[in-house]
């Protein structure tokens, strides 16, 4: 490979990037705090496979068409537990309409688990169990983390780490993807 070949890859990989996270309305200084990567590439987040906290397939359709927060986690980790309250917030409290959704997913844990905790921590947010692992595997194998997902099922950007869903730095970079979808 080239040294002006690598230097033109660089160059334009950066511009796409730049590109696209300035469509999301942060500053790079945003981003790198809140530790967003934001996907150039258009990759499909499969959310097939999943199963209700009743034990039951879940019905990934139900999201179509949807900008979706997915947010993988389990009951025992402190920091997926620090965040759940501000999820439950968002979902309550913001962007309550037919183009938003947020999706909790429970990773290595069990249906009957994961519904208990919900009920104890008196959470009404959308949830599912990933009882194969398989997202777990390609998707979480740190948690917490978050994916924003655009209508057709494709990954906006990843969020790493345990974060304040109802702040101002998520609700601002929420608002903007919404009103991005708008123009």
């Amino acid at each position: 490979m080239s040294k002006k070949f690598l230097i033109l890859f660089c160059m334009l990989f950066y511009t796409v990037s730049s590109a696209y996270s300035q469509g999301l309305g942060l500053s790079e200084e945003e981003l790198t705090a809140f530790s967003v990567t934001v996907y150039a590439e258009r990759e499909r987040m499969p959310l097939d496979g999943l199963v209700t906290l009743d034990g039951l397939p879940y019905d990934s359709a139900v999201l179509e068409g949807k900008y979706v927060l997915v947010n993988m986690g389990a009951t025992w980790c402190p920091y997926c537990n620090r965040e759940k309250p501000t999820i439950e917030r968002l979902h309550s409290g913001y962007f309550t309409n037919e183009r938003f959704a947020v999706l909790v997913i429970y990773v290595n844990e069990r249906a009957e688990t994961a519904r208990n905790y919900m009920y104890e921590g008196e959470y009404n947010f959308p949830a599912a169990v990933d009882t194969t692992n398989r997202l777990r595997d390609e998707y979480a194998p740190r948690i917490p983390v978050t994916y924003l997902i655009d209508p057709e099922g494709y990954i906006i950007a990843r969020i790493n780490g345990s974060k304040e869903w109802d702040g101002e730095i998520a609700i601002r970079l929420i608002s903007n993807i919404l009103a991005g979808a708008a123009q």
